[in-house]
């Protein structure tokens, strides 16, 4: 690594962890940081990605609203994600999540119209009424590559949850000895799981990385255009494991959103009963490809509950939300 270079990421490292520099001094150094990039005084892509990296770091972790944000990302390059994950371990710099700008395409240009993406909706499942109205999903959306990064993304997640790196109540893991009963996930942005005008568990903000995901969906009309989510739950299934039915709560509104990233079976309906083992009988059960993505609003998001069945295999969903905020 360039000696540089290194000397800059360990300072900044530093600063994260001590949080003992002054507004003025933070907005100083930031602002040499931005301007030996925007110079290209660091040629290496890995480089300059690893110093806008651990700079987005820095400034999260600061509480700076750094409005450069579009600059710094612009030098950011793929291989930005691993670069951190050394000079993190190296510094101990927590909350490093934050610190991975690769984006979920590879030439943002080619990827403003995705075509080939399979849509089917009209689905029809009756308990006196229709319940999954307004269900659609979307299928083969992502390329073998984007999978990858995806995986590897949440992969790391789960990891820095596990290793007690993510804040206060990111990472929820609680039933872990009750067989196929295990809760594990990750809550980014705003909670959902208690009125957000009540609740004060301190989780980390979505991540970049999440977000250029969500723009991508916006751009792509795969999410409805009336609402951005702000909240991400990713879940965590191993062999075996199922999820409890999800009742959606009065203050969630618009759509629910949810990525699979492992063929997953999902059952719908008003009453979802469930033997043992984890096998729901719901008015529907759909069986969903890796990569996919249901979006459910109307019917499907009012009167349904939904719920993940169990499988032999090991299965990841991230879903988004739009909380109502007081």
């Amino acid at each position: 690594m360039n000696p540089r270079l290194k000397s800059v990421a360990r300072d900044l490292g530093e600063a994260c962890q001590a949080q003992v520099m002054g507004e003025v001094e933070i907005k100083k150094e930031l602002d040499n940081c931005v301007q030996e990039i925007l110079n290209g005084n660091f040629q290496d892509g890995d480089q300059t990605g690893n110093l806008s990296s651990i700079l987005w770091n820095f400034a999260n972790r600061m509480g700076m609203k750094v409005k450069m944000q579009r600059k710094i990302e612009a030098q950011t390059d793929r291989a930005v994600a691993n670069v951190v994950k050394e000079i993190v371990k190296e510094d101990e710099v927590k909350n490093c999540y934050q610190s991975a700008q690769i984006a979920i395409c590879s030439n943002h240009e080619e990827c403003k119209v995705r075509p080939g993406i399979d849509v089917t909706a009209d689905f029809t499942a009756t308990e006196v009424i229709n319940v999954v109205k307004g269900l659609r999903l979307y299928e083969n959306i992502f390329t073998g590559s984007e999978i990858s990064k995806l995986k590897n993304f949440v992969d790391e997640l789960r990891t820095a949850g596990q290793e007690d790196k993510l804040t206060g109540d990111t990472f929820v893991l609680y039933n872990k000895n009750i067989e196929g009963g295990k809760r594990e996930y990750i809550q980014l942005g705003v909670p959902i799981h208690e009125a957000p005008q009540q609740i004060q568990k301190r989780i980390q903000p979505l991540p970049p990385f999440i977000q250029d995901l969500i723009n991508h969906l916006m751009l792509w009309n795969l999410l409805p255009k009336q609402r951005n989510p702000n909240s991400c739950v990713i879940r965590y299934f191993d062999e075996g494991e199922f999820s409890s039915p999800f009742v959606k709560p009065p203050y969630l509104e618009a759509y629910i959103a949810t990525l699979v990233l492992a063929d997953s079976n999902i059952a719908f309906g008003h009453a979802l009963p469930c033997d043992e083992v984890g096998n729901y009988r719901g008015a529907l059960v759909l069986s969903i490809k890796e990569g996919s993505i249901v979006v459910m609003k109307g019917n499907c998001l009012d009167v349904s509950n939904h719920a993940i069945c169990a499988s032999s295999n090991r299965r990841v969903s991230v879903s988004f939300f739009c909380v109502r905020r007081k």
